[in-house]
């Protein structure tokens, strides 16, 4: 989008390729090279490294075209042209898309809710919440993991793993100030039901209490 120069033909392939934007007129047209062999779709037509994609991005009030003509030299003897449309909605929420492999930050979307309160105490269990003044909670989902551990010397985690983090600010009847963080762990291929674990936070009037120590991997 800044007249930048694009890569040489020398210049190492990707999943994302090397993406150039420019505006003609109202309409954003996105030109993508480098990009690595791979599928038009997962049972389709196959895509070489000569692939060369070219997206059209126009509104129209509140609707947005999107026009996608692709150019491949080795599978395709003439350009594959297909369009989608989008209407505007403000109330949607986008779930994650995992469009690489495997990280190990993965891939997150984050949401606030309000948490369920009660004024009774909190039962025990799976959903368990604090007692006291209601205010809003950030819930995340995490996916696109790379395979791993759920601890050093625990249960492995696959990728098909999505991880459901909440984190609550909660003020106690008694002036106390707690930040919980909830985490639940789903996995189909190494858990038979979700891993739950729970991590309460107290607000402290000072910092006379905090000792950091360096993390370890040992």
């Amino acid at each position: 989008m800044d007249d930048r120069p694009g890569p040489t033909d020398l210049e190492p392939h990707t999943w994302q390729g090397f993406s150039i934007g420019k505006w003609e007129g109202n309409m954003l047209t996105i030109t993508t090279t480098h990009l690595k062999a791979n599928y038009i779709r997962r049972n389709g037509v196959p895509r070489s490294e000569k692939a060369r994609p070219t997206e059209h991005w126009t509104r129209h009030g509140d609707y947005l075209t999107v026009t996608t003509v692709i150019e491949d030299p080795v599978f395709l003897t003439e350009p594959l042209v297909r369009s989608d449309n989008w209407a505007l909605d403000l109330g949607m929420r986008i779930g994650g898309f995992g469009c690489e492999y495997g990280t190990l930050q993965g891939y997150s979307v984050a949401n606030r809710e309000r948490p369920v309160r009660g004024t009774a105490a909190p039962a025990a269990g799976l959903g368990a919440v604090r007692q006291g003044a209601q205010g809003r909670s950030l819930e995340v989902v995490t996916t696109a993991l790379s395979p791993g551990y759920l601890r050093k010397n625990g249960a492995p985690y696959s990728a098909a793993t999505v991880v459901k983090d909440s984190f609550d600010l909660s003020k106690e009847p008694n002036g106390d100030t707690w930040f919980v963080v909830t985490t639940i762990v789903e996995d189909p291929t190494y858990l038979t039901e979700p891993f739950v674990t729970s991590t309460n936070f107290k607000k402290q009037a000072d910092g006379a209490g905090f000792t950091p120590k360096p993390c370890s991997a040992n």
